[in-house]
């Protein structure tokens, strides 16, 4: 199809010369014409005819041979609009073939989309049947647990309260050991005492004696046994405690995992509560957004024609209303001055031809590289949307290889849960068995204790009555003894003279010497019960060691329960753990999921604008081909009347006037193709636009994939906080797409408000239309009050771009409506892309967070505030020592500055 439209042109172009020569000599005939005419006849003879006659036949003549050859102009004009023709059905056909192609185009990527929407939706909706499920059986695991730590409460009460009783038991023992220890302590040295007095009577008491002695000597190693028991025991007290300790630890930190996974749970919750309500809002927002784009670009292209055709309607007018003056004025002329002025206007008329076709040539070339371009683009296109289903089926496999492994982890960690349940339960039943039989054990040996206490309590009352008459008795002995000493130190002074007391004294010596030697025997009867007794007490006492080394082993199958509750505690956390990585696979699979759906919702935007922009220019070609076909019918009928009217008239006046009307339509219709040709330019630099943001996006670094660490996750806010680098490059791409987007939006307003301009740039090749300082504002050159405010618009930093451009319009009364709403249309277009932006969203989100913070958390985020917003380290610093000074009690507020130059606002009075 191509090929036949260039052949077509080069057939015009080598036809083109020729007709020039064509014109050039149709054009030199009248001129030889006129000069004869002009001259001077020649000398006539006297039969000649009148000279009168002679020049009106001769200048019919040469009407006539002017009227065929105007006639044959037409022809060969007509014949060029029936191949213009032509050209345009096969254009029309390769517009109608172009359209089909995005048809399909648009269906085809429908149908991904649609497969895509109901494959994600399939894989969230199990994903939260999974997540459902799992919170159940934890559900169901939280209360096994609560049960089993209430039982283990239970049991550990009791525990403690037998130890408790235990404890009490054993102070009784010690209590009576020691009471018996101080009686015994008191019983020898009275029995010292009385041996010391009685060694030079009775050797009957060093027996005795000796036999204490031993019963001594036994008793020191009792007491070191009874206070080995007393530190076992006072070990094993610690041990309980130790492990009562552990216990309420493992119970408050379980309590505090609890709390967690609730609140991570509703978190979650609002979360995708929130997420799926802002869906819903941004693809309302995104529907009302198109649908206001469209009727704005509707009302543009309206209002921009209507003003065309106004603009056109009233150059045709002035150039009719011209040609008419000169021929009013044309008429008032003799007749040779008449024909100087018909030659004129037919020399200017077909100058005017001749450039009306050096420009459909060039209109025809440009138009073949146009078409060839917009193949080139098609082409790449459609390769790019190949590679992006490449990508998307990559993507998909990637999703499926990942959602098998998460299932694979799932049923293991299943696998591991009912193993542990199963140990667990096994745990319980062994426990349970082993604390039925320790409670048997305690049960009877909680029974010999009370016997043995009711033994002990006995022994003790018949003890302590001997030992009473034992103290009334050594008293006694020591009364009589002092009176034996004064009675022996007053016969010492009177010995001279009671020397026969004495004899009657040393008979009751004898006497009382017999009754001490029956009660040394009372005595030693009374040992040997005492030494029966420590024998049973000794017995006793071993049976305590032997209950005591029961309780030992119990104590130690207690320590092995123990050892394996902490085993499965140990087992739990790590269950916990494993569970808490899955929660943050979750989070980074949730991440990843909002990443695609980022990236599927920039290409697709991406796709519907280039489909608006091929649709526009679709439109439009199809507009301009409806109103060419509407002027090649208006030229046919001017055609026809033209003929008629000839016919009729025969003037050469009317001629002229539809020639001058044809060549009026042919510039309206160059004129057009002209806008034409600009807004497909201006569609080209749309597509660039729209393909360089495609790389930007990307490019981006939070399209990459999300680290395990979710740094994301945000993990993902702290992780990005301490990184400079990604501030960095994160300021420098949002200032460039703002620069960018400002002077993309900047060159579409040049173009749709100075078209003219445009064209004399074009016509006359003033500069060069790729270097952007050629559009510059000049204020020397002109004195537009628009191009003013394009040219500060242009020149004003990327930030605050719809700030001064508001200012600008607000400040200049004589800037037009249509440029007021450009501009506004440009300031809401730009703060669009901003809302939009990751870079922006991510700056706002991080300035938020840091004015609405505390003072303690605010200090963790100057580093990222700073880098964001290119602080410098004294500014940093200063931020950083107003908090601390905020925080601190005691401390000294940092330098501020005084006066105009103080970086804070005074306060008011």
């Amino acid at each position: 199809m191509f090929a036949k439209l260039k052949k077509k042109i080069e057939t015009d172009d080598a036809a083109s010369p020729g007709k020039i020569g064509r014109a050039e000599s149709v054009t030199s005939l009248p001129r030889a014409g006129s000069t004869q005419f002009l001259g001077p006849s020649p000398p006539c003879s006297v039969t000649s005819e009148n000279p009168s006659m002679k020049d009106v036949t001769t200048a019919n003549d040469e009407t006539a041979r002017l009227l065929l050859r105007k006639t044959e102009q037409c022809k060969k004009l007509e014949g060029n609009i029936s191949d213009l023709a032509a050209l345009i059905k096969d254009k029309s056909k390769t517009i109608e073939k172009l359209e089909s192609t995005i048809k399909q185009q648009e269906e085809v990527t429908n149908k991904k989309l649609q497969e895509q929407k109901e494959e994600f939706q399939k894989y969230r909706d199990k994903l939260v049947e999974g997540y459902q499920e799992d919170k159940l059986k934890l559900d169901q695991e939280k209360n096994e647990l609560k049960a089993r730590l209430t039982e283990a409460e239970s049991y550990k009460t009791r525990f403690f309260k037998k130890e408790e009783e235990n404890d009490e038991f054993e102070d009784l023992a010690t209590q009576e050991l020691a009471k018996i220890k101080h009686l015994l302590i008191n019983t020898e040295q009275a029995l010292t005492a009385c041996q010391a007095e009685l060694e030079s009577k009775t050797r009957q008491c060093q027996a005795a004696e000796s036999q204490v002695e031993k019963l001594t000597d036994e008793l020191g190693p009792l007491r070191q046994k009874v206070s080995s028991v007393e530190a076992d025991n006072v070990k094993l007290k610690e041990e309980v405690n130790e492990r009562s300790e552990l216990v309420m630890m493992l119970t408050k930190e379980k309590a505090a995992f609890d709390k967690r996974l609730d609140e991570l749970n509703r978190d979650m919750t609002k979360k995708l509560s929130e997420v799926s309500r802002l869906e819903e809002q941004l693809s309302d927002l995104d529907n009302e957004h198109k649908t206001h784009l469209r009727n704005s670009d509707i009302q543009r292209n309206k209002s921009s024609k209507l003003l065309e055709e106004k603009d056109e309607h009233i150059e045709t007018l002035q150039e009719r209303v011209r040609t008419l003056e000169q021929r009013v004025s044309n008429s008032t002329l003799s007749g040779d001055d008449r024909t100087a002025a018909l030659e004129a206007e037919r020399a200017k008329l077909e100058e005017k031809l001749s450039e009306a076709r050096q420009q459909l040539v060039e209109v025809k070339s440009t138009w073949s590289d146009k078409i060839t371009h917009l193949e080139h683009q098609i082409s790449h296109l459609n390769t790019k949307i190949v590679e992006d289903s490449e990508e998307l089926v990559a993507s998909q496999k990637n999703s499926e290889q990942m959602r098998e492994k998460f299932h694979k982890q799932i049923e293991d960690l299943r696998e591991k849960l009912e193993e542990a349940e199963k140990r667990a339960f096994e745990n319980l039943e062994v426990s349970s068995s082993k604390d039925t039989q320790y409670g048997k054990q305690i049960q009877s040996l909680e029974h010999e204790v009370n016997t043995q206490k009711l033994k002990a309590m006995d022994n003790e009352t018949q003890l302590r009555a001997k030992i009473s008459l034992l103290e009334t008795e050594l008293s006694e002995l020591e009364k009589a003894r002092q009176a034996e000493a004064s009675e022996a130190r007053s016969k010492v002074v009177h010995f001279e003279d009671e020397a026969a007391r004495f004899l009657e004294k040393e008979f009751k010596f004898e006497e009382q010497s017999r009754a001490l030697d029956g009660k040394i025997s009372q005595l030693q009867e009374e040992i040997a019960k005492k030494e029966k007794e420590i024998a049973s007490l000794k017995q006793q006492v071993r049976e305590l060691g032997s209950a005591q080394d029961h309780i030992l082993t119990l104590e130690g199958s207690m320590a092995d329960a123990e050892k394996r509750r902490n085993e499965f505690e140990k087992h739990l956390r790590v269950s916990e753990s494993e569970k808490e990585n899955l929660l943050e696979r979750n989070a980074d699979l949730l991440q990843q999921i909002q990443s695609l759906k980022l990236s599927h919702a920039d290409n697709k935007k991406e796709l519907e604008r280039v489909i608006d922009l091929k649709t526009q220019t679709i439109e439009s070609l199809q507009k301009a081909e409806v109103a060419m076909r509407q002027r090649l019918d208006a030229l046919e009928r001017q055609i026809d009347q033209n003929e008629i009217v000839k016919v009729e008239s025969g003037l050469y006046s009317e001629r002229i006037d539809e020639m001058s009307a044809t060549i009026a339509t042919q510039q309206a219709q160059l004129t057009e193709k002209n806008r034409l040709l600009k807004k497909q330019e201006q569609t080209l630099k749309d597509l660039r636009v729209t393909l360089q943001r495609e790389l930007k996006v990307q490019a981006l670094p939070n399209d990459e994939a999300p680290e395990p660490s979710l740094n994301s996750a945000q993990s993902t806010t702290t992780g990005r906080a301490s990184s400079p680098g990604f501030y960095n490059s994160s300021s420098s791409s949002l200032s460039s797409s703002i620069s960018q987007q400002h002077q993309n939006h900047h060159n579409i307003y040049q173009h749709h408000h100075h078209p003219h301009s445009n064209m004399n740039q074009s016509n006359y090749g003033h500069g060069n239309s790729s270097s952007p300082s050629s559009q510059s504002f000049h204020p020397s050159s002109s004195t537009n009050p628009s191009a003013a405010v394009l040219a500060v618009q242009s020149s004003a930093p990327a930030y605050s771009g719809s700030s001064t451009m508001v200012s600008l319009t607000a400040q200049s009364p004589s800037v037009p409506s249509g440029a007021q709403d450009s501009l506004t249309v440009h300031t809401t277009s730009v703060k669009r892309d901003l809302d939009k932006d990751v870079n922006f969203m991510y700056l706002k989100h991080v300035v938020l967070k840091f004015m609405l913070s505390r003072e303690a958390e605010a200090i963790q985020l100057i580093k990222a505030v700073s880098m964001l917003l290119n602080f410098t380290q004294q500014e940093q610093q200063l931020i950083k020592d107003t908090l601390e000074w905020k925080m601190s009690w005691f401390g000294h507020r940092p330098p501020l500055g005084k006066g105009q130059k103080a970086k804070v606002i005074p306060p008011t009075l």
